[in-house]
């Protein structure tokens, strides 16, 4: 009795490491990601469409300095009228064509990974379309399996996955490199106020990190309900 009582324990334990990343509510949204990826093709436009919005990201602390530059020149050359439109007109072409490079790199990367997210809902269409014709006979006569819900399931549901890609590493990506660009841009301007602007950054990550968990907690309370 005692070595079935403990083959049966060690089963459970075996099925329940077998069951956790479903079970897991942490680790589902991991198992997803990872399942995922291997969706995520071409992966020459994951590539480029992240350099794309690595670059947009640069420009971000760039047209900060353009601004603060343009600003100042107008306060040295209040008095002097020719000298002030010259600099001013400098500093504004300056931001057109940053402009113009934004509106490229945003454009090329969401086409980028427009065509990735396409890919994605047509190899999940694929592959769930071949797994419900190869289902038994029987399983169809389940009002859950319906011909309409199979039909919604396909049309709208998969379609939900287009924006789940690695965009969002893209998006990480570009707020990175702004950051970095930014903080580089503000040491080579003055490096003592920079010092005194990264103090105050750990305080700002952690009033986002509580704010996300409130929000977070605040959204789970009405699902449990329903």
């Amino acid at each position: 009795m005692e070595e079935a009582n403990k083959l049966l324990q060690e089963e459970t334990e075996k099925l329940n490491a077998i069951l956790e990343p479903i079970t897991n509510a942490k680790k589902q949204s991991a198992t997803f990601r990872n399942k995922l990826i291997a969706y995520n093709r071409p992966l020459q436009n994951i590539i480029i469409g992240t350099l794309f919005q690595m670059m947009n990201g640069v420009l971000g602390p760039a047209f900060g300095c353009l601004i603060i530059k343009s600003l100042f020149s107008m306060i040295i050359y209040m008095y002097d009228p020719v000298m002030l439109r010259s600099e001013v007109n400098k500093y504004i072409l300056m931001m057109f064509i940053g402009a113009f490079l934004a509106f490229t790199f945003n454009f090329f990367a969401k086409w980028m990974f427009g065509v990735v997210g396409e890919n994605i809902t047509l190899n999940v269409r694929k592959q769930l379309y071949t797994a419900i014709l190869l289902k038994h006979v029987g399983w169809h006569d389940d009002q859950d399996n319906a011909a309409g819900i199979l039909s919604a399931t396909l049309a709208s549901d998969v379609q939900q996955l287009n924006g789940v890609s690695t965009e969002g590493l893209a998006v990480m990506a570009e707020a990175m490199f702004s950051l970095v660009g930014g903080i580089v841009l503000a040491f080579i301007f003055s490096w003592k106020v920079a010092l005194v602007s990264l103090t105050i950054v750990p305080f700002m990550v952690i009033g986002s990190a509580i704010n996300a968990k409130f929000n977070k907690e605040k959204t789970e309370v009405p699902n449990k309900k329903v």
